[in-house]
């Protein structure tokens, strides 16, 4: 199965620092292009300290391999 994620990426300000996070996975990138679009979503932050500014952006067709199914999680 491939999926999108949106991803994360904050940079330090003034240095050497980068911190990646995922937010959000689906199967269509479509729907995380539509959140982006729709959600306002911090521009700065402070991770571990350290004053960052933040880009976010979609990558796509990543390859899950041992899918499992959970009725818990419908979303």
């Amino acid at each position: 199965m491939k999926v999108a994620v949106i991803l994360s990426l904050a940079r330090q300000i003034e240095g050497e620092y980068v911190f990646g996070n995922i937010i959000k996975a689906h199967t269509d990138p479509e729907v995380l292009r539509d959140y982006l679009a729709k959600t306002e979503l911090p521009k700065t932050t402070e991770m571990g300290g350290v004053g960052c500014v933040i880009e976010y952006g979609v990558i796509t067709d990543i390859d899950v391999e041992g899918v499992t199914s959970d009725p818990q999680d419908q979303s």
